[in-house]
Order: C-alpha cells, then sequence, then structure tokens
C-alpha cells in the first residue's frame, strides 16, 4: 500500500483555527503527523489547530480562505431561518 504524505515535519502550512466560533487561518509549522482510524492522516501545527490536510490543514492562505467560507455558505444555507425562508 502506498500512502501520500502531502507535507512533512517542519514544513510551514495554513491551519483553521476557531476561536469562539469564528474560524481564521494561521501560518504554523507541522510539528507532528500521526494515523488516526481508517488510515486517516492527522497533521499537528504546533500551537495553532490539528486536522486532517485539505479540511483543517492547507499548504496555502488562499485554500484555506476558500474552506472557511464554504463552511460559510453551508452554514448559512442550513441555518434556521433559511430553511424557513424556503417554506
Amino acid at each position: 500500500m502506498n500512502i501520500n504524505i502531502p507535507c512533512k515535519i517542519g514544513d510551514t502550512v495554513w491551519a483553521i483555527r476557531n476561536y469562539s466560533g469564528t474560524k481564521t487561518p494561521k501560518k504554523g509549522v507541522v510539528s507532528e503527523m500521526y494515523f488516526v482510524e481508517k488510515m486517516r492522516l492527522c497533521i499537528v501545527v504546533k500551537n495553532i489547530s490539528r486536522g486532517e490536510w485539505g479540511k483543517v490543514i492547507f499548504p496555502t492562505y488562499e485554500e484555506a480562505m476558500q474552506e472557511i467560507e464554504r463552511g460559510q455558505k453551508m452554514k448559512h444555507k442550513y441555518s434556521r431561518n433559511n430553511i424557513q425562508e424556503r417554506r
């Protein structure tokens, strides 16, 4: 089995950090990596966040912002007020 590791320890990456419900991208350094259930790779960005590549950890600021914006659109799409407006 081949496993693609998207970064290495010491690389600079962007991680999404959640401060009291507000998500912001933060630049940091990969300090640790390990596998969790179903062989998913968890990446730790020192003093910022931990998570999966492409969901919480990204190679660029722009990609991290796109994920935050996508999450905000989904949140709005499924918000209680928006569902009631559709009825």
